[in-house]
């Protein structure tokens, strides 16, 4: 498609031409997908996190061993 386009503005391209047109749009689509993985990591270090919060926060207010004794 983005060779179409080219060709269309410029009428003619040379073979050096067309080999850079393509490396361009496959080097572009590389980058999205590169940016689309570093957004999926950057979320699951996100949810990590959050776990680790509340993991802690549960550890802060548990009951003291001697409680924990009792109710069992």
């Amino acid at each position: 498609m983005a060779l179409s386009i080219v060709l269309k503005i410029r009428r003619t391209l040379t073979g050096a031409e067309i080999d850079d047109v393509i490396a361009t749009t496959v080097a572009g689509l590389q980058l999205a997908a590169e940016r689309r993985r570093r957004a999926e990591w950057r979320k699951g270090e996100l949810a990590a996190e959050r776990f680790r919060a509340a993991c802690d926060y549960l550890n802060a207010v548990r009951l003291p061993s001697s409680a924990q004794n009792r109710v069992q």
